[in-house]
């Protein structure tokens, strides 16, 4: 059973947009635009964060180049209802390759970026069990990665077969024509998404685990061993709200695509019922958003390199930074609230305890760079 109905006119013939419908287009156009600069920009934060391992750089630049890509689809989507709003919907049901296209280029993207992030869940889970060589791809990252585009490769084979030459009144970004379709589909998303929460889960319950055992028996462990496993704790911390937060509002948007569908084909919609319906496909475009500001802000690596980079973006904010506390007696006030807030050194006899040397954050970073460098 498909969504469209033989239908001799469309719904809301040569109805063009009003206000609301150009208000909320441009609002979903800017959401899109700021999920691609933001995940380009993660990008180019990661590829210079090297205190992460090369692996993972590789993984969460894939993952962040398929949202862009969803987003940039999501971008034609708009566009496309723009012009849509300016000319009017159409008298009569026609063939629409616009909406042909744009479905064609979201498919693999969004599913190459689910099968990614299982992926990457899936290294973390092999890093804990053996210790995986510094500045290499891994050949079980390769193989990921050869699975990864084989099925979303077929998946874009599956949709193409499966278009329907039906001419339709308006494009209304379901991925499948008919309906089973759509609903199969909807069922293995599911089963991933759930697949994944529980492989995420698994990985951050164990690892920190794990490091606790490190705290109890340092020297029953290697150098590399404990590196490789703080590192998978705070990579997985860091992905664990962006996988709920997609679950959420990934589900939420497929299982919308279908009443949504039956509702634009009912006789007694409304340009009003059309564009709130018209909401839905800003969803994807949210976690595509917040995706890379979930991980800066709950990494602090990537939150150094991410102000770095910002401050050589926009230097004038650095040099205003710099003026505010040029006052003299504004940096005598911050070196003695420094000066006051440094831990004092306790005599064993009055506090016996376990003397821990802990380094600073940045020099942390400087020994985790130099781990990860490929020997000369």
């Amino acid at each position: 059973m498909t969504f469209e109905t033989n239908l001799s006119t469309c719904r809301l013939p040569a109805t063009g947009g009003d206000a609301f419908w150009f208000l909320l287009q441009s609002m979903i156009t800017v959401l899109n635009t700021t999920a691609i600069v933001l995940n380009v920009f993660f990008v180019c934060v990661i590829l210079s964060a090297t205190v992460m391992h090369r692996n993972m750089r590789l993984m969460l630049t894939n993952i962040s180049i398929c949202f862009s890509m969803e987003s940039l689809a999501g971008l034609l989507y708009n566009f496309y209802f723009l012009t849509l709003g300016v000319s009017g919907f159409p008298q009569r049901p026609k063939q629409s390759w616009p909406c042909t296209l744009i479905n064609v280029l979201m498919v693999p993207w969004d599913a190459a970026a689910i099968l990614l992030v299982v992926g990457l869940g899936a290294e973390r889970f092999i890093a804990m069990r053996r210790v995986v060589p510094a500045g290499e791809i891994s050949c079980y990252v390769k193989l990921i990665f050869t699975a990864t585009w084989t099925a979303a490769g077929l998946v874009t084979v599956q949709y193409v077969l499966h278009l329907t030459n039906k001419p339709i009144c308006i494009c209304d970004g379901a991925s499948l024509s008919d309906r089973s379709g759509m609903l199969v589909r909807i069922a293995i998303i599911a089963c991933l998404e759930t697949a994944t929460i529980l492989l995420y889960s698994f990985v951050l319950v164990t690892s920190k685990r794990r490091l606790e055992n490190f705290g109890i028996n340092t020297a029953r462990y290697s150098l590399a061993n404990r590196f490789q496993m703080y590192e998978t704790f705070r990579v997985t911390q860091m992905l664990m709200p962006s996988i709920l937060l997609h679950s959420f509002v990934y589900m939420s948007y497929l299982m919308l695509l279908v009443p949504l569908r039956d509702y634009r084909a009912s006789p007694d919609i409304s340009l009003t019922g059309f564009n709130l319906t018209t909401l839905a496909f800003a969803l994807p475009a949210v976690h595509a958003s917040a995706h890379p500001l979930i991980c800066i802000s709950r990494h602090y690596y990537m939150r150094q390199k991410a102000v770095a980079a910002l401050h050589r973006l926009f230097p004038p904010l650095e040099r205003h930074a710099e003026s505010t506390t040029s006052n003299p007696q504004e940096g005598e006030s911050m070196r003695l609230s420094a000066r006051d807030s440094t831990p004092q050194r306790c005599s064993f006899a009055e506090q016996p305890a376990r003397v821990e040397f802990r380094m600073a954050p940045e020099k942390h970073s400087e020994i985790l760079t130099t781990f990860w460098e490929r020997s000369n």
